[in-house]
């Protein structure tokens, strides 16, 4: 089985509305229009919603997947060269976009997979963007990884003490993990639990070596996991009936070209 991890460690995202710390900048929201060009989506024309932007030096991020074993420090300082990544998406059309960062104030999409738009879907007032501010990255510690991964998928392994102290780390009522449907996480790095389980995707950005227009190339490598959104009280993904539903978007990665697939899935 090819893994699908792209960055180590793995980090739970919280938005805060604290003071900013100094560094690292990474931040939920803000008008994709202000900080990157080209930030607009092909089908519908209209702006991108600027969803994170993560502070590629922050220095906890120990590590990459590399394109060789012999180029790890070579490949996470060509990762490193603009310090800003946006995780872009128009849930307006929902539907599969790639882009990469051409410099550090503009963005290319490369590919975007068409689809109908919508006036009011899932939003009923569709936003330009979402309020900025800080997004804090806290480490997930491997204990927590292994008894979420375990709550997610095997009802009933863990037993009372798990149970309580998973409970107690998200924030959640401890019947939530007894009952197979512990909430999800927000995640950037390390290997996330997702809606509709593992899939194999590829690179679309028509530049790189490992391009294919099918996901069914098998002599190229897959992309990776580099970051997954859910719905949560600052990004609700909402019904026609006013109920929410559990949506994520993926944010896959090139482990040669480095640009971003966009995907959206639900349960």
């Amino acid at each position: 089985m090819s893994p699908t991890w792209f960055l180590k460690p793995g980090f739970r995202a919280r938005p805060v509305r604290e003071t900013r710390p100094a560094a690292p900048l990474h931040t939920q929201g803000g008008l994709a229009s202000d900080h990157f060009r080209g930030a607009t989506c092909t089908t519908c024309e209209h702006p991108l919603l600027l969803i994170w932007t993560l502070d590629r030096e922050d220095p906890r991020f120990e590590r990459i997947v590399a394109r060789s074993h012999r180029r790890q420090a070579t490949d996470f300082a060509r990762w490193k060269r603009h310090r800003f990544l946006p995780l872009l998406y128009c849930w307006r059309c929902a539907t599969d976009m790639t882009y990469r960062l051409v410099s550090q104030n503009r963005i290319e999409v490369l590919d975007q997979r068409s689809g109908e738009p919508s006036e009011d879907f899932p939003y009923a007032n569709y936003p330009d963007g979402f309020e900025e501010h800080a997004l804090e990255l806290e480490p997930i510690p491997e204990d927590m990884r292994a008894s979420y991964d375990l709550a997610c998928n095997q009802e009933g392994w863990l037993d009372d003490e798990q149970t309580t102290r998973l409970a107690e780390w998200l924030d959640c009522d401890p019947q939530r993990i007894a009952s197979g449907f512990p909430p999800p996480v927000l995640q950037v790095g390390g290997i996330p639990q997702l809606a509709q389980g593992k899939e194999t995707l590829q690179c679309k950005n028509p530049k790189c070596e490992h391009h294919t227009e099918d996901d069914m190339d098998w002599s190229k490598p897959f992309l990776r996991v580099f970051a997954v959104v859910h719905d949560h009280e600052e990004l609700p993904m909402v019904h026609d009936d006013g109920t929410t539903m559990t949506v994520q978007v993926v944010f896959w990665t090139c482990i040669d070209c480095h640009s971003i697939r966009a995907v959206n899935r639900c349960d």
